[in-house]
């Protein structure tokens, strides 16, 4: 079965109101198409962008957590490189490694990616793990609200997949 077919044929759970992500609506009855970004290096990365971008998925996704040397200082021109690329919803993830993240990082780091994510203006959607310290979960919720940033609450089982 081809796959615009697949997705638009398995059920899914579906939300009481669809979010508008630019012009596109996540959680509305056409399933949307996620490419992520895991380049390693911030060239690596702009040129996976571009390819990506070519492609025309729906939304993008940016695992942060891939780049080696992130730093927090970087952030805001690296989003701004990758908005400038980009004419789909992006998607901010800096995953926790338990959760399947890409690098070992101090939470704080963590953290004050995702809050210098939500505050940027650049991001039309941030993800933020369930398994997030309690204290920083509720204040990067917290965050995301007030700029109106809608957030994808994740949790992740490598053990098996949920019915």
């Amino acid at each position: 079965m081809p796959v615009d077919e697949l997705i638009n044929y398995l059920p899914r759970p579906m939300p009481i109101q669809p979010v508008r992500l630019r012009d596109r609506l996540l959680g509305a009855e056409r399933s949307l198409v996620c490419s992520p970004l895991v380049g390693t290096t911030k060239e690596s990365l702009r040129l996976e962008a571009e390819r990506v971008a070519a492609r025309g998925p729906d939304l993008v996704e940016w695992r942060a957590d891939h780049l080696q040397g992130l730093e927090l200082r970087a952030l805001p021109g690296l989003l701004a490189t990758l908005r400038s690329q980009l004419s789909v919803p992006l998607l901010f993830t800096c995953r926790l490694f338990s959760e399947g993240g890409a690098a070992q990082m101090p939470d704080d780091l963590r953290v004050a990616m995702l809050e210098a994510a939500v505050g940027s203006g650049l991001v039309d959607l941030v993800d933020v793990e369930l398994a997030v310290e309690p204290r920083h979960r509720v204040g990067l919720l917290s965050s995301a609200r007030e700029r109106g940033v809608p957030v994808v609450v994740s949790a992740h089982d490598f053990r098996e997949t949920p019915d």
